[in-house]
């Protein structure tokens, strides 16, 4: 992965819709076409404006691909979700960015990945780039929720889906664990010194690094808040 500049740009660029398509029942999957120049490191957002609405969703693609990627938690009676969801191609855009620090760093220690949500964004695009991790939790409600699991299987040597909704908890899903990210990072992950990835609702952010402070003191942590 090569290094790019992390400044964000400030002027809007025009984009245009390229596709949608539904990932899971509450995330749409929303592609744009790339400005001229525009550079960015996996782990980075934009913010999207559209009809006097701006909102902030993280880029999903590689660095090299020639469209931009979007992940968008579609939000029930959302003012820019009602927009996006049928939004046809050709509809015209703007963004502004790169935006964001959220951005893997080599280091000699194992990299866990945690994520509830849409929280796995980021780690779609370091995925894409080719980042490699020990560990990935991504945390769900129901296993409906899962998308791209083949992809991010590909990228780390574990792969842990952890469900939380008791409907779901008798679900056969490989490598699955059923609870929170927080209770397999508790009870699963083995003692040492890890680089740790978080990002998603701020409950979990605040679960894993009191259990990072306990188990894991010589870890180093970075997060974003992402809903």
């Amino acid at each position: 992965m090569g290094a790019v500049s992390r400044a964000a740009s400030a002027s809007p660029a025009a984009v245009e819709v390229v596709s949608r398509r539904r990932l899971a029942p509450g995330v749409l999957g929303l592609e744009i076409s790339r400005p001229p120049g525009f550079r960015f490191l996996p782990g980075q957002f934009v913010r999207l404006s559209l009809g006097g609405l701006t909102r902030s969703y993280t880029l999903t693609n590689a660095p090299g691909d020639p469209t931009l990627t979007l992940c968008i938690r579609l939000v029930a009676g959302g003012r820019m979700t009602t927009r996006l969801v049928e939004i046809p191609a050709g509809a015209r855009l703007s963004i502004t960015g790169p935006h964001g620090y959220f951005t893997f760093r080599a280091s000699p220690r194992r990299a866990v990945l945690a994520s509830t949500g849409t929280g796995v964004a980021p780690f779609l695009a370091m995925a894409r780039a080719g980042v490699r991790a020990y560990l990935l939790l991504r945390g769900v409600s129901r296993a409906g929720d899962l998308h791209d699991d083949d992809l991010l299987r590909s990228a780390v040597e574990i792969y842990a889906p952890c469900v939380s909704r008791s409907a779901d908890k008798a679900r056969s899903i490989p490598g699955g664990h059923r609870g929170r990210v927080s209770d397999y990072a508790g009870e699963r992950l083995e003692p040492g010194g890890y680089d740790f990835y978080l990002c998603g609702r701020s409950e979990m952010l605040g679960d894993m690094i009191r259990i990072i402070d306990e188990r894991f003191p010589e870890s180093l942590v970075y997060t974003e808040s992402f809903f």
